[in-house]
């Protein structure tokens, strides 16, 4: 796989955004377009039988097919976009990489 790029959204973006909309308490950190949403069908298609935490981490490798294109322009900016759906996923607990030695020990212990 490609390495992984951060997709979260600079502070410069999230202040350009809330300046034209209105306060929120909370301002998303990354963009809405890059969530995906399972539910029970496809929970159980995955074979996750108990429900993760919030702020569990996962590793996903996923096959998309390129359903749309779109290109615009005007006299004040230039956009394109790609719309993806996926045909093929696969998920699993992301395993952080142990800091020390002793981090290693004490996880193989476990």
């Amino acid at each position: 796989m490609k390495n992984l790029i951060d997709m979260k959204r600079s502070k410069a973006d999230m202040k350009e955004e809330s300046a034209n909309t209105p306060v929120s308490e909370s301002q998303e950190q990354y963009p809405y377009g890059l969530r995906i949403m399972l539910d029970k069908d496809e929970l159980e298609k995955m074979g996750m039988k108990k429900l993760p935490i919030i702020g569990d981490e996962f590793m996903i490798e996923a096959m998309c097919k390129v359903v749309s294109v779109s290109e615009n322009a005007s006299e004040n900016n230039e956009t394109s976009s790609v719309s993806l759906q996926i045909i093929h996923l696969g998920m699993e607990p992301h395993q952080a990489k142990p800091k020390t030695a002793l981090d290693a020990m004490r996880k193989a212990a476990k």
